[in-house]
Parts: C-alpha cells; structure tokens; sequence
C-alpha cells in the first residue's frame, strides 16, 4: 500500500507555491532474483572469473545471499513556480527520497572463506562470487530550477528558450553485515560509489528552437558535472562532460517531416581511466 499527498497554493497571480509527500515500493525483478552467468571480471586490478548466481542459490545463500524484499521509499518536496508574464516562467523544487532495503549487486565475494564453500560444493569453474542484495538505505536530497520563454519574433516566425540546473546527493545511510560471514562485507567502496558518487552531482540542460513557416532550427547543451568512481584500482574523480547538438528540420507536409543534425558538435569525450594503462600492462592486454 503507498499513498501520495499533493499540494498547491496560489499566493497572488503569477506565485504559487507547491508540495507532496508520499510512499513508494519497488518489487525485485525477475533478472535480480534469477539471473545467473559467469563471466571474466576485475578484482585488484586482476582479471578473475566470478560467478552472479541468484539469491536461492545454495551456494549464495551460504555467502550471505537472502530472499529480496521489496525496495520503500519516503519522497518530500517543495516548491516554488513563478510566472511574470505569459512568456516568461520559472520553477524551482527541493526534494528529499529516501530508500531502504535498496537492491544492489554485492560486492565481488572472494578470500579463503569463499575459497573453502565453493570447495565444499565442489566448484572449480570460478573464484568469486556476487549476487543481488538488499543491503543498503540510502537517500538522495537536491533541488532542481527551471526557466522557460517563448514569444513571436514576427510574421510566422517563433523561438523558445528552455533553461534547466539540478544538484544532487546521494548518501549511504545503512550497510547491514553480511548474516552468513560477518567480516567479509556485502558492498565494498566500489560498490558504495558505485551507488552514491559515480553519478554526477549536476546537470545543466538548455535549449533554443526557431521556428518559421516550415523551417525548424534547433540547439540543445547537456553539461554534466564530476563525479568519483573506482573503474579498475585506484578511486577516481571524474571531470564532467558537455555536449552541443544541433538540428535542422523541415516539415515537407503535416505527415512527413526532414531533419538532418549534429550530435556532440565539439567532440567532447570522457577522461580516460587514470589506471588503465598498468592494468592493461599487467594483464598483457
């Protein structure tokens, strides 16, 4: 059962003020409770063959696998939207989510204690092993602004300007002990970025469209700030990226429409892995 609460408030024309709070669930999957595969991995820095095997696996079960329960989450937020003029609008909310039993995949199991199960059940074809968890609670906090005009220009001719700036944080809240082997943790730091930092922080959208009779110019920027990963060994803080499209399109009837574009004008590409050099080295790829 969820329920969802939502509110608005015109203060005086133009300002209105707005809020909702409510619950959410999210049930596993069938890929998270079933799937299974082994497959080449990293480890150190080291390439190892690790098994994914589903939660009722015996051999899961006995490394700390449990059944998946359903995610929860609590949202809050508020906001304010203000419009001067017919052409001229602006947003901006504030949010708060809150998840527990978060499904995550476990951390690349491995170490004499995994060594002597998989011995037991007399595995060979593998060294470690990972499965789907419900591991963790987590929130995430940000807020988000928006700013949007649109007008005539002239005879047939119209143009519109969207804006939009979003900050984000992610936190670990709770990482439960592994029930079947304590000290060997179901999430490791990778795993944890992986979660919390390895998404970026902020994201800035715009977007310009001209419009006359037929004609449809478009310009749209994506910029997405740092973000911290640990791809190989080494923890690493990644630059942000930014990419300018561009479209031009024409409306040969009311049915069939022409558009020809530019996908990432300025080439712009990710910051290379910082160890990615000595890993290939070391494994002589």
């Amino acid at each position: 059962t969820t329920w969802r609460v939502s509110a608005r408030a015109d203060l005086t024309e133009g300002l209105a003020l707005r809020g909702s709070l409510g619950t959410a669930f999210r049930a596993p999957s069938l890929q998270q409770q079933n799937f299974s595969a082994v497959q080449g991995a990293i480890s150190q820095g080291q390439l190892v063959s690790v098994a994914t095997l589903p939660v009722g696996d015996t051999i899961a079960q006995a490394l700390g696998a449990r059944a998946l329960r359903p995610e929860r989450s609590d949202n809050y937020s508020v906001g304010i939207v203000l419009q001067p003029t017919s052409r001229l609008a602006f947003t901006i909310d504030a949010f708060h989510i809150r998840i527990e039993d978060r499904i995550a995949l476990s951390e690349q199991l491995g170490g004499a204690d995994v060594n002597a199960i998989l011995a037991g059940a007399g595995i060979e074809g593998f060294s470690q092993v990972r499965f789907f968890t419900n591991a963790v609670d987590t929130t995430t906090t940000g807020v988000e602004a928006t700013a949007r005009w649109s007008g005539d220009l002239g005879l047939e001719t119209r143009a519109s300007v969207d804006l939009g700036f979003a900050l984000y944080e992610n936190e670990l809240k709770t990482l439960r002990a592994n029930p079947a082997l304590p000290d060997l943790p179901l999430l490791g730091n990778k795993s944890i970025l992986f979660l919390t930092e390895a998404q970026p922080s902020d994201k800035l959208t715009a977007q310009a469209i001209l419009e006359h009779r037929s004609l449809e110019a478009r310009a749209a920027l994506t910029r997405f700030g740092t973000y911290v990963s640990q791809p190989i060994v080494e923890t690493q803080t990644f630059d942000g990226g930014m990419s300018v499209d561009l479209s031009l399109g024409y409306d040969v009837s009311p049915a069939f429409t022409l558009t020809a574009g530019l996908q990432n004008l300025f080439d712009d590409r990710p910051e290379e892995i910082a160890d990615q050099a000595r890993f290939i080295a070391a494994t002589g790829g």
